[in-house]
């Protein structure tokens, strides 16, 4: 995880006195933290026992699944993903790169690379579409992001998860 963009904040409770802190990394305090729970989208959620809350340290993947089978070398529809600027300058994004079984849908994205950057508390969207280049079960396509910036909502990668289908192998003639 990267230590300058990571964001801690209360998911759950209103705490006790002042013995925590909200934010990122180096402010961000605990107080008797006991358990540990991953979810899905690269979120970890602490239960700080002796604050009476529950903390959520958000992730830097969005993972969006997939419901319905995809064809080897055919796409999904194309699927959304917000991009926030959480931090305190504007940011500027320089790339957005699919890698193999993803590809990124230009009719969707709103979001620049270079100029204008952006800005806080600004976001955009970023279309993707599922574009398995090999059959299997689960199959990963993932996009990367760059953004250097303090961003502790943003995902650094879009990762997309579905089943692929082997290519209808049968030939017809027709006479």
């Amino acid at each position: 995880m990267n230590e300058a963009s990571l964001g801690i904040s209360t998911a759950i409770g209103a705490g006790v006195g002042n013995l925590y802190q909200d934010g990122g990394v180096n402010p961000a305090t605990f107080y008797g933290p006991k358990e540990l729970v991953l979810d899905g989208k690269g979120n970890l959620f602490v239960a700080d026992t002796l604050n009476m809350l529950v903390r959520e340290i958000e992730g830097n993947v969005a993972a969006l699944g997939l419901v319905t089978p995809v064809r080897q070398f055919d796409k999904s529809a194309a699927m959304s993903q917000t991009i926030e600027n959480d931090g305190n300058t504007a940011l500027d994004l320089t790339a957005m790169s699919p890698g193999t079984n993803a590809t990124l849908d230009a009719a969707t994205t709103t979001c620049t690379i270079g100029n204008p950057p952006l800005a806080v508390a600004g976001d955009c969207a970023a279309g993707v579409a599922f574009a398995p280049a090999m059959p299997g079960n689960p199959v990963v396509g993932i996009i990367s992001i760059g953004n250097p910036g303090d961003t502790a909502d943003s995902p650094l990668a879009i990762e997309m998860v579905g089943d692929a289908s082997a290519v209808n192998s049968t030939t017809t003639t027709l006479a």
